[in-house]
């Protein structure tokens, strides 16, 4: 296990979990994402705080960003306090950002994904392929990783050769790939063929709370 991703749900009684789709879209409306987004990010250091004080690691734990929170002119700032003041270095976190946030304010946008990786936080592009980026443009963007969209993997026999090239140019341009939704073992042996660098599904686990995480961190250990 190479990384974790944080992802939000929410649970009422009424209506069970609601999907973070839909529940980042209703905290957006109420204006509450920032202040939302940053409570969780400081629980979530905490938990690896608390982790690696048990002797549970695990190299990457990448969170995904809302274009709001995104655009807040201290974004960069809340990240550098909140590491310092749990104790962990840039290098145990990754942030993940749609990439059709690139396509607003492109200078002043990579410029903060320069301060952040200056950090030593890892950045990737997430849902890629169902926005407007370009190769072109993505060589000129401070990144790290791009993770292949579910919708691509879901129908990977039809969309082979396009998910084939997505790699293949990722390679070209010093970018790792990670495919996202990989469920079943024929989707895994499609992406090990075509040298796809990680993936990330239910084939491996469902999201699951902090504290079960833990104890499959722990059996995995051991």
């Amino acid at each position: 296990m190479k990384r974790g991703e944080l992802s939000l749900f929410s649970h009422y009684y009424t209506y069970g979990f609601m999907s973070p789709a839909v529940f980042i879209k209703i905290a957006e409306e109420a204006k509450l994402i920032v202040p939302l987004e940053r409570l969780i990010i400081r629980q979530v250091f905490q938990q690896i705080k608390v982790c690696k004080r048990e002797g549970i690691y695990i190299q990457l734990i990448s969170i995904n960003i809302s274009v709001i929170h995104f655009s807040q002119e201290d974004f960069v700032e809340f990240f550098a306090e909140a590491l310092k003041e749990y104790g962990l270095t840039g290098k145990e976190i990754g942030i993940e950002v749609i990439e059709t946030i690139m396509m607003h304010d492109k200078q002043e946008n990579n410029h903060l994904l320069q301060q952040l990786r200056q950090m030593g936080i890892q950045v990737s592009i997430d849902d890629f392929g169902t926005g407007y980026s370009s190769f072109s443009y993505l060589n000129q963007l401070a990144v790290d990783t791009l993770k292949i969209d579910k919708s691509f993997v879901d129908d990977f026999e039809s969309n082979s050769k396009i998910i084939s090239a997505i790699i293949s140019m990722s390679h070209s341009l010093n970018l790792k790939v990670i495919a996202e939704g990989v469920e079943t073992d024929k989707q895994m042996a499609f992406l090990k063929s075509i040298r796809c660098d990680e993936v990330q599904g239910y084939l491996y686990s469902e999201p699951v709370p902090a504290h079960e995480l833990k104890t499959k961190l722990r059996r995995i250990a051991n």
